[in-house]
């Protein structure tokens, strides 16, 4: 098997030497062969062009591979697969501001995107828009229900479909997708008049058009995927129409003290991840990039290894948020959103090792307590539940060190808890009920606040 082309990476430091050792030693002194030395700087100045030739042919050989290639390389192979073509636009474009990495994983998931399916059509809008589209076929009674028998009037959901059909409009379909909620600018900020925008100073940005994804865009890229001879029927909003939320269950190693996590695809902006761990540790969250994070823990994970669940939401969505924690202080007060209330499940998770728990509630705040200070540039990432059937409070008896939470479940899941004192919380998780276990009980009656997102 022959062996891999590998091209060595040379400095102008190690030219000079290899080249000063080609040279008579009885032409030039030897302090001028060393560093300062006339001789030695002629060398090295050869050697600076040589280490950029080096450079450029390292460049070229990992621009043949979509796994190595970068920068202006990695758009080049963008536009060789996914250019204009026919009249539609190009697939994949670097947004501005976008990383390798997550420019990458996009290349790689269109490469592998199905077409002429309806699934195929929902994940293209998915990719675009960064949530889920509402598709509906009037002949299928799955999507519209049925008079007399699955009917739901004035409610209409992926579980509870309840939209007017008509069995004759076969081949044709029904997009209701929406627009991005903010432009796509990398780490730039999008300033507006009267919030923000310094008349007269440097914060006002060239708009570059591929921060926002147009609607004749997508009927382009729509028609593109579609079936032939299929009619395709299209409504934009600017709301999600579906819940975006992503979590996984993640098996931790024995003695690892964090977990690394790659997403796809990517938030299109800031986003809340929560956590929670199947043995006594706290845990912290450091958002790397917009495709990946750190879960860190205090505590190693035991020797025969644990279960971090995770779930992560953008903080466009209502209930959710991230909130700067002033420095130094063992407290801070959130404030309860419009269209949820005292009773509805908080959940809470930093990005330092503290424990937290919820010191006190009333009908428009909550306050949350930190076992240790915040320390400077600190977060706290929170999500408040309105759905019942996935999160409420229960009651802990005092001196208790677990409790259990029934579950209406038929698949894995993630769960999560916040207590009424100060604990760290383990999950211990089963078919129809979690436990959730206490290193230090509550001195009185005290509460816990749970959720859980079924994959």
């Amino acid at each position: 098997m022959s062996v891999p082309t590998v091209i060595p990476d040379i400095d102008a430091a190690q030219w000079a030497e290899h080249l000063l050792s080609l040279w008579p030693q009885d032409w030039s002194s030897d302090a001028s062969r060393h560093e300062g030395g006339a001789v030695y700087a002629l060398f090295k100045s050869i050697g600076l062009n040589l280490e950029l030739t080096d450079d450029n042919i390292q460049f070229v050989f990992k621009a043949c591979r979509i796994a190595t290639a970068t920068d202006v390389a990695l758009d080049a192979v963008a536009a060789d697969y996914f250019g204009e073509v026919a009249g539609y636009p190009a697939d994949v474009i670097r947004a501005p501001g976008e990383p390798d990495s997550s420019f990458r994983n996009r290349i790689y998931a269109a490469l592998l995107l199905p077409s002429a399916t309806r699934h195929a059509m929902s994940l293209l809008l998915e990719r675009l828009t960064g949530s889920p589209p509402k598709l509906v076929e009037p002949w299928r009674i799955s999507d519209t229900s049925a008079w007399d028998c699955i009917s739901y009037w004035d409610v209409d959901s992926e579980a509870n479909p309840g939209r007017w059909g008509d069995p004759g409009l076969t081949y044709q379909g029904f997009i209701d997708s929406p627009l991005p909620q903010f432009a796509d600018q990398g780490a730039n900020p999008v300033y507006c008049f009267d919030n923000g925008a310094a008349w007269d100073q440097f914060y006002f940005l060239e708009v570059d058009s591929r921060w926002f994804i147009n609607t004749e865009r997508l009927d382009q890229l729509v028609n593109k995927t579609k079936p032939f001879g299929t009619t395709i029927w299209r409504r934009y909003t600017s709301q999600a129409l579906i819940d975006h939320m992503i979590g996984k269950s993640e098996n931790v190693a024995n003695l690892a003290v964090e977990k690394p996590v790659s997403i796809y695809p990517p938030f299109a902006g800031k986003y809340v991840i929560l956590a929670s761990t199947s043995w006594n540790t706290t845990v912290s969250v450091e958002p790397v990039s917009n495709d990946s994070f750190l879960l860190e823990c205090t505590v190693a994970a035991p020797q025969e290894g644990g279960v971090i669940d995770w779930i992560g939401i953008p903080i466009t969505h209502a209930g959710v948020g991230l909130t700067l924690v002033i420095f130094d202080t063992y407290e801070t007060v959130l404030a309860i959103p419009t269209g949820f209330s005292q009773n509805d499940a908080l959940i809470a998770v930093p990005n330092w090792d503290t424990n937290v728990w919820i010191k006190s509630r009333n009908a428009t705040h909550v306050t949350i307590g930190f076992g240790a200070p915040a320390p400077f540039l600190s977060d706290l990432g929170f999500i408040f539940w309105s759905d019942h059937s996935r999160s409420g409070q229960v009651t802990v008896p005092a001196e208790a060190l677990s409790v259990d939470i029934p579950i209406r479940n038929s698949g894995t899941y993630q769960a999560f808890a916040l207590p009424s004192w100060n604990t760290q919380v383990r999950i211990e998780k089963f078919a129809d009920y979690f436990t959730a276990h206490f290193n230090v009980p509550p001195d009185a009656t005290s509460k816990l606040d749970f959720a859980i997102r079924s994959d």
